[in-house]
């Protein structure tokens, strides 16, 4: 697994996968982020390309853990370097994030999501790996959704210790 942003969200996804026996790997923009993350024991780059030419090999599940602002540009890169891998989101609205990721030409490999817990702080050093446990995990069950990307973004809610909530995309929104 692939996760970009290594903030709260990200974090603490790297860990509780990690924890759980996944093999996984980050990219953070920022230097400090990277570090603390590599001095913590974890796999982590600056490096954009490096983090999406690695995943495309493996056939990673990518995870978008960055503001709404970064993805547009997150996307592009996915597309230039990683095309063909399953691709989810960790962000709070779900419909803007369908668009993005269609005007990017990645609809069919990708199922939104949002894991609905957090804390007051921010950053590497404010996740853990037992941040999503008991937490709701809404995943999209929308009309283009591939059950196999589904699937894996399933498993990765589960094992992060989430509770599955499926729902279309507007749904979430509108709650």
């Amino acid at each position: 697994m692939c996760v970009l942003g290594l903030g709260l969200i990200g974090g603490s996804i790297l860990r509780a996968t990690t924890a759980a026996g996944r093999q996984a790997f980050g990219y953070n923009r920022s230097v400090e982020g990277v570090q603390a993350a590599r001095f913590d024991g974890f796999d982590a780059t600056t490096d954009i390309t490096e983090a999406l030419t690695r995943a495309a090999e493996s056939g990673a599940l990518i995870v978008l853990a960055v503001p709404m602002p970064a993805l547009p540009i997150l996307l592009t890169h996915i597309s230039d370097s990683a095309p063909n891998c399953p691709l989810t989101d960790v962000t709070s609205v779900k419909t803007a994030v369908l668009d993005e990721v269609k005007a990017a030409g990645l609809l069919t490999r990708f199922v939104g999501g949002h894991p609905m817990t957090g804390t007051a702080h921010s950053g590497w050093a404010a996740g853990h790996d037992r941040l999503f446990q008991g937490a709701p995990w809404v995943i999209s069950v929308d009309d283009h959704v591939d059950p196999g990307v589904w699937s894996m973004v399933m498993e990765l809610a589960l094992d992060c210790g989430s509770v599955l909530v499926p729902a279309r995309s507007e749904d979430h929104d509108a709650a």
